[in-house]
């Protein structure tokens, strides 16, 4: 019977043999193999390094390049009040009708944040408009509503010369009594009379001096008869016009005071 006989293996089965074992657990002994700090960025291959492969905390500040985070990047609600920075904030970040009352801080709106025409009607409170809000000469006719000035709103002796349109005081608006010589000023009386015969009419006309206006007139008989009676008298021009009768059976006098002022 005849042995099976082991020989030494030739050198290239030794060499063949190794490059096997090489490709077949070559990646598992390179890892387990490569020494510290081994690896850079040129080793690695584009998008080789996944979340997973990223510890915790191993991202910061000076591993994110300028720009790096958009607003994709960003999870809902992840910007809280101390991540911003003192000003960053602007104008054109702020939404729409984003700012409430609850966002404002007491006297935080000055007037140069207002607009011009920005506070309409709707925006003031009731009240809200005091007396030391007004500026001088701020409230003109067009501001006032019919009827809005009332009595209790005018002060005394506000009301002067300059304040009365021409013909607004009427004979309504003078309490009994109220005009006296003193607020008439310098009044002319200017007298005429006439003799008229014993039943039969006659006619007085007392004239104002040029310049003049007539503003009264008064007329009297010389005796106290039952015949003696004025027809009719009345203004012309600035003249006093008296149309008497005389039906007695004596010449008696009619007297016309006519009063004048400036015209």
């Amino acid at each position: 019977m005849r042995r099976f006989h082991v020989g030494r293996p030739s050198p290239a089965l030794v060499v063949s043999t190794l490059a096997l074992v090489v490709a077949l657990g070559g990646t598992s002994y390179a890892a387990f193999s490569l020494p510290a700090n081994s690896v850079g960025t040129k080793q690695l291959k584009n998008g080789a390094v996944g979340t997973f492969k990223l510890k915790n905390g191993a991202v910061g500040t000076g591993k994110l390049k300028n720009g790096a985070v958009s607003t994709a990047k960003l999870k809902n609600g992840a910007v809280t009040g101390t991540k911003l920075g003192l000003a960053a904030v602007g104008g054109p970040n702020i939404g729409l009708g984003a700012v409430g009352t609850s966002n404002l801080a007491n006297n935080a709106v000055t007037t140069g944040q207002l607009a011009n025409n920005a506070v309409t009607a709707g925006q003031l409170a009731d009240n809200a408009v005091t007396t030391g809000k007004i500026a001088d000469t701020a409230v003109t006719t067009g501001k006032l509503a019919d009827t809005a000035v009332t009595s209790g709103k005018i002060a005394n002796s506000a009301v002067g010369t300059g304040q009365l349109a021409d013909t607004s005081v009427t004979t309504g608006k003078l309490a009994d009594g109220a005009v006296t010589s003193a607020k008439l000023g310098g009044i002319n009386v200017e007298n005429a009379q006439q003799d008229i015969a014993a039943n039969s009419q006659g006619q007085v006309i007392d004239v104002c001096a040029a310049g003049e206006k007539i503003v009264g007139m008064g007329y009297l008989w010389s005796a106290n008869s039952p015949g003696l009676y004025v027809q009719n008298a009345f203004y012309f021009l600035r003249a006093a016009v008296v149309r008497g009768t005389n039906a007695t059976g004596a010449t008696a006098t009619l007297f016309v005071q006519a009063l004048c002022v400036q015209a």
